[in-house]
Order: structure tokens, then sequence, then C-alpha cells
């Protein structure tokens, strides 16, 4: 299973509507631990420079997470990931308020997946990358409303009241 031995990053949005971004290790097919419970350290930054800084944006129908997180940090309990190698990415959401009513996470049931990315960084500014599960990955245009960073791994929903026309 792929979650079994997972390095997991994980965010919500907490009681006073604050983004909350973890850094957890799933032992098994089961709730994920934070790193400092199981012998790890927190590897996302959350240092001085505000471009690295996690946070979590919601844009009607979609919540993006956004966080930095050394590639190698030397950490048993992070994937050590190589930049020219497709590196499996899972997902899931829950929409319910479970954090704000039970103090943990609920299960996701059936709203997750999985999918390949490069994280190389190759891709030109207005593009990002795209991979599916069967490997391979390209550099695509971002569309309409949307920005990419150079050789993000993700285009960006463009902030209110600013628009993209290519």
């Amino acid at each position: 299973h792929p979650m079994k031995h997972a390095d997991i990053v994980m965010g919500y949005v907490d009681e006073d509507g604050n983004g909350v971004v973890e850094d957890k290790f799933a032992r098994d097919v089961e709730a994920p631990s934070l790193d400092i419970l199981v012998g790890g350290k927190d590897n996302i930054y959350r240092g001085a420079d505000a471009e690295l800084q996690p946070w979590i944006r919601h844009y009607g129908n979609v919540t993006l997470m956004h966080f930095a997180k050394p590639l190698n940090s030397g950490d048993w309990s992070d994937s050590q990931i190589d930049p020219k190698t497709m590196v499996m990415l899972l997902y899931a959401h829950h929409s319910g308020d479970s954090i704000q009513t039970t103090g943990y996470v609920a299960y996701h049931g059936p709203t997750r997946g999985k999918m390949s990315v490069l994280l190389d960084g190759s891709c030109r500014p207005g593009s990002s990358r795209r991979g599916g599960d069967e490997g391979g990955s390209t550099c695509e245009v971002c569309k309409p409303g949307f920005y990419c960073t150079g050789g993000s791994a993700a285009a960006l929903p463009c902030e209110a009241g600013t628009y993209a026309t290519e």
C-alpha cells in the first residue's frame, strides 16, 4: 500500500481559521503521526523568508497548500527526493470540520489518489510540470486565470482582482 512508511505533509484549517501545515509519517495504513512524535524532526521551513512560509488558501472549491521542505533532510522519517526522478505524490482530502469538532483529522474515505511528479524545476515560467501514474511528465502552459512559477509542480489561481490573459 502506498501509504505504508509514507512521508506525509498534512494541512488543515484550525478552529481559529488559520492554515496549519504539519510534517508527518505513516507507519502503515493508519492516521499518520507527527514526525516529532516518532523520533523524527519537523522539517517544514518556518524561517524568516516569507516566500517559503507554509500557507493554506481557499479559492472557491479549490484549496491550495504551500510549503518548503528539504529534498534530503537527513531525517529517517522523510523521503529522500532525487529531483531527476519521478516522485509518487499521494493526496487526500476531507471536507468536514473534524479538527474543529473532534481534535483529530477524520479518515478521508474515497477522496484520495496518487500521481507522479518531477520536482526538477526545469519548466519555464508560465508553465508547470504534469505527470501521470504511468510515469513520464511534461511541462504544460498555465491556463488563463492561473499562474505558474518556473519549474512549479502546480498551477496556482491568480489572486482576486487580478487575471491572466495567456
